[in-house]
């Protein structure tokens, strides 16, 4: 997809939809699906379950980076029209 990675910025500047709101998602299909409770788990499942209930950290300090190298920034996108964005 053209631009993806500026487009998927300007979202996640304009509190659209970000790492925090991908954390939450994460914190609810763990909790749905129980993952942290399931038991009877082989050495391959339990590192499966350890490393799953370890990404809403991991998304969190994803989220605390880009917040702090955020920068004011400009956008162009052909798709409205060349129209410049500026962003903090």
């Amino acid at each position: 997809m053209p631009n993806f990675r500026e487009m998927a910025d300007v979202v996640r500047r304009a509190n659209i939809y970000g790492p925090r709101d991908y954390r939450k998602i994460v914190e609810e299909a763990i909790s749905f699906w129980k993952i942290e409770t399931l038991e009877g788990l082989n050495e391959a499942g339990r590192k499966a379950q350890d490393k799953i209930m370890q990404i809403p950290k991991r998304l969190e300090k994803v989220a605390e980076y880009l917040e702090r190298k955020t920068e004011k920034k400009s956008f162009s996108f052909e798709l409205i029209y060349d129209r410049i964005l500026v962003m903090e």
